[in-house]
């Protein structure tokens, strides 16, 4: 009986450690969150009509905002770079009201937000090269 127990509790405890949550991942160049859905979070995405005609295709490394980012308007690479990961985990608290009940509550979002990181490059509205900037944890150097 006790075997069980043991075999049970471990497979329990590695489970959950191999269970990781998801947390949103904010950008604030472009004002915009969102949350790996993939195992691992190694994916590639493409956010499209965020604002008006801008287009994100990030390439994501990790859960907690390592990627590569290349960003378009009206279909032309405007810039492109690379993010790091954040120094921690961030929180955003607010405030609300239930709007059936009146019961007020706060709610919690916690999220990550990367900072750029090496060399970005800017291009004009033909895509061509117009500058490069070097970051060093989300300052221009």
């Amino acid at each position: 009986m006790h075997k069980h127990i043991f075999i049970l509790s471990i497979g329990l405890m590695s489970f959950s450690f191999t269970q990781q949550k998801k947390y949103s991942i904010f950008l604030e160049e472009y004002n915009y969150y969102f949350t790996p859905q993939k195992e691992g979070c190694v994916d590639t995405l493409r956010f499209d009509d965020l604002d008006g005609d801008l287009k994100l295709k990030i390439t994501l490394f990790d859960c907690n905002g390592k990627m590569h980012l290349e960003c378009f308007r009206q279909g032309v690479k405007r810039e492109e770079g690379n993010y790091i990961n954040p120094f921690g985990l961030l929180r955003q608290y607010s405030k609300g009201v239930n709007g059936i009940t009146g019961k007020r509550r706060i709610s919690v979002l916690e999220y990550y937000q990367p900072v750029r990181t090496g060399e970005w490059f800017f291009y004009d509205k033909n895509g061509r090269p117009l500058n490069k900037k070097k970051y060093d944890n989300g300052i221009v150097n």
